[in-house]
């Protein structure tokens, strides 16, 4: 199931983001919200990042959420990308 939704909602997101492109010269700035939330986020975060990457954007990634979404951090971002399921 993950892997039939996740590649149209990567693409959804840069569909989306296209129109931001020719407004401003300056990369989106992307901050991929990630860690062991019970997937194989190990293996989806680099394809994410590297897809947004070669799109133009600007990628971080916090793999310590709770640590690192704080308003001064996130105000240095365009949008954020989470790359986190729900555990039981």
């Amino acid at each position: 199931m993950l892997r039939r939704t996740f590649l149209p909602s990567v693409l959804g997101l840069l569909l989306m983001s296209a129109p931001m492109f020719g407004e401003n010269k300056e990369p989106i700035q992307v901050l991929i919200i990630t860690g062991d939330h019970g997937h194989q986020w190990k293996e989806t975060t680099p394809f994410i990042k590297d897809l947004l990457s070669q799109a133009g954007m600007k990628v971080d990634v916090t793999e310590t959420p709770a640590k690192d979404l704080t308003s001064a951090n996130l105000d240095k971002y365009d949008m954020c990308c989470s790359s986190i399921t729900k555990t039981p």
